[in-house]
């Protein structure tokens, strides 16, 4: 399914050490097609499980994504999301 004006969009990573969940200090960032940046909310519901949403309220363009953990598991990814117009919005 596309990402659509007006959904919620969710981004999960799991981070592992030696096999196993790992916690860390991890940093999201979300940027809309405009430039601004996204205050996303984020979780950690299990340890070495870390969750970011946010609501999709633009569809001009890609939306970029990116997440940072530093500690015990430094590592970064970065994602780009479409979003497709919605009649209804």
């Amino acid at each position: 399914m596309s990402n659509l004006i007006g959904q919620r969009k969710r981004a999960t990573v799991l981070l592992t050490l030696d096999g196993a969940p790992a916690a860390s200090n991890v940093a999201w960032r979300v940027m809309r097609p405009d430039g601004s940046l996204v205050d996303p909310t984020a979780t950690n519901p299990q340890t070495g499980t870390y969750v970011a949403e946010w609501d999709i309220d633009q569809d001009d363009g890609p939306w970029e994504v990116r997440f940072e953990a530093t500690g015990s598991v430094v590592a970064s990814a970065e994602e780009t999301v479409s979003v497709e117009n919605s009649p209804f919005f």
